[in-house]
């Protein structure tokens, strides 16, 4: 039943309401989304999945997962999500951002080129909290989908980077400027 849910509409609080009129409680993977955010009709950003919530996943639900974390995080986890991914047949890219792994773009390239290979398929992207995944997508939409920075914020605001933290604590909007590559 979640599978259909979230194939169909990808609305973690329809899943979890469903499942817990079903089953008594909710899900791991329900739980998980529910702490997550969907943009664009087909892609989720959220916070590092639980070990249980990945084994739920399946190919029809998710069918591709970007990891943002750093390798140092990754290896500090306790279980391979990569494995558990791979045993569902779910497509799997690890592209590290943090610590010494920095922001580049290069790693945006990385980036569009997994999201060009999972094309239209329901997409996870995931760092310990999501902000690096949100951050990652909007550029990715600034570069590749043409969209403005503040356009590409905008659909990213549920992570609670935009308003940009300056913009809150000044209690004005701030401006950027793209310059061209």
């Amino acid at each position: 039943m979640i599978r259909s849910l979230i194939a169909l509409s990808i609305l973690a609080c329809s899943a979890c309401a469903v499942n817990a009129q079903d089953h008594g409680k909710a899900s791991p993977l329900s739980d998980y989304l529910d702490t997550s955010y969907t943009v664009d009709n087909r892609i989720i950003i959220g916070p590092q999945p639980p070990e249980d919530a990945l084994g739920e996943f399946t190919e029809g639900d998710i069918a591709t997962v970007i990891n943002f974390r750093s390798t140092p995080e990754i290896k500090g986890m306790g279980f391979d999500q990569s494995a558990l991914l791979d045993a569902a047949g779910v497509d799997y890219h690890h592209i590290g951002i943090g610590g010494d792994e920095s922001y580049s773009p290069e790693k945006l390239e990385q980036f569009n080129a997994a999201m060009e290979a999972a094309g239209t398929d329901h997409i996870l992207l995931h760092c310990r909290s999501g902000h690096r995944a949100s951050q990652m997508y909007a550029a990715w939409l600034v570069k590749y989908r043409g969209l403005s920075p503040d356009q590409a914020l905008e659909r990213v605001a549920p992570s609670g980077w935009w308003p940009m933290p300056m913009e809150q604590l000044l209690g004005q909007p701030l401006s950027v400027s793209v310059e061209d590559s």
